[in-house]
């Protein structure tokens, strides 16, 4: 069975003593805290609770106050507040930030335990539905990402892939978790890359012809692009950007970087932000580069029309075609 740890917050906790040995009587692990800066100090470097207490009239912070640098650290944890004053403007100023209870003073153990176990099993069984739900989902997601024709069918996965995000950030199961950040990526590397099939088909096409159909075809497969930063980097910087940022050439076509091709990336910078850069930073910025560029060609392959003299024909000519 489970154990639950509860983080309670009173500025006169001790008097709350057989309340707090009463809840670890019913197997609930709770942590006690006598004023709210030590409550936020804890949940800032851990996250092994399941729910918080907290008194609503505290020096130096009112519960309403605490409610928000709460929801700042962890935006799922369920709260239940506890006090002495019935004013009706309070109650819904409470409600308003989201708790998930709301107790007067004096506290009866067992109208505290009802509260605790409610908020505690409910937020349980909203997370298995939530599994359940998305392990539904991740079957129909895969075959969203397999069978995605244009450019529209990719924009209507992801908004389905940032609804469960959405979704998913209540939810503390890292499994499922890990399962959406693979789909995601699963789903960047088809979108970056779906046309492998077809150039390698053409590529074929082109080198079992003859050498003048192989010069005809090499010369229009240059890829010129350029990634800007307002960072303020030096050309060095600059350049190592730019050999990173070929990466993206190769995350979107299929086959790059060819002894026919005259691939090449510059790097511009603005001067915007003036900030001291580690070797890190550059890494970073490069990595960025290549997965924005993998996106443009991406993007750029599914919107391009037809031109006149053209040796190929456009992504959606060819999809046209299968409909």
């Amino acid at each position: 069975m489970q154990r639950y740890k509860i983080l309670w917050v009173d500025d006169e906790i001790e008097l709350l003593k057989p309340y707090i040995l009463y809840l670890e009587e019913k197997n609930y692990i709770v942590e006690s805290f006598n004023n709210p800066f030590s409550l936020v100090e804890y949940i800032e470097s851990n996250n092994d609770y399941n729910l918080i207490l907290i008194d609503e009239n505290m020096p130096g912070k009112s519960g309403i106050n605490l409610i928000s640098d709460i929801k700042n650290n962890s935006s799922s944890v369920p709260i239940i507040m506890i006090t002495k004053n019935e004013e009706e403007d309070l109650m819904n100023e409470a409600i308003g930030s989201e708790i998930s209870d709301y107790l007067l003073k004096p506290l009866n153990p067992n109208q505290l335990l009802i509260s605790v176990k409610k908020v505690l099993e409910n937020s349980l069984i909203i997370q298995n539905k939530l599994k359940s739900d998305y392990v539904s989902f991740f079957n129909e997601l895969s075959d969203m990402i397999k069978n995605n024709k244009d450019h529209r069918d990719w924009y209507k996965t992801y908004l389905k892939i940032i609804d469960w995000e959405i979704s998913l950030d209540r939810s503390d199961d890292s499994q499922i978790l890990e399962m959406l950040t693979k789909q995601k990526y699963e789903a960047n590397k088809e979108f970056g890359g779906k046309s492998f099939e077809f150039p390698n088909k053409i590529f074929s096409e082109y080198f079992r012809g003859d050498d003048n159909r192989k010069d005809s075809f090499s010369i229009k497969n240059t890829t010129i692009a350029i990634v800007a930063t307002d960072l303020d980097l030096s050309k060095v910087e600059l350049r190592r950007v730019s050999v990173a940022a070929h990466d993206g050439i190769s995350r979107a076509i299929v086959p790059s970087h060819t002894p026919y091709d005259g691939d090449l990336v510059f790097s511009v910078s603005t001067a915007r932000i003036k900030t001291k850069i580690e070797q890190s930073d550059i890494y970073n910025i490069g990595h960025a580069a290549s997965i924005c560029l993998s996106r443009a060609i991406a993007r750029g392959v599914y919107e391009a029309t037809p031109s006149k003299n053209d040796t190929l024909p456009t992504w959606k000519e060819v999809e046209n075609k299968r409909l």
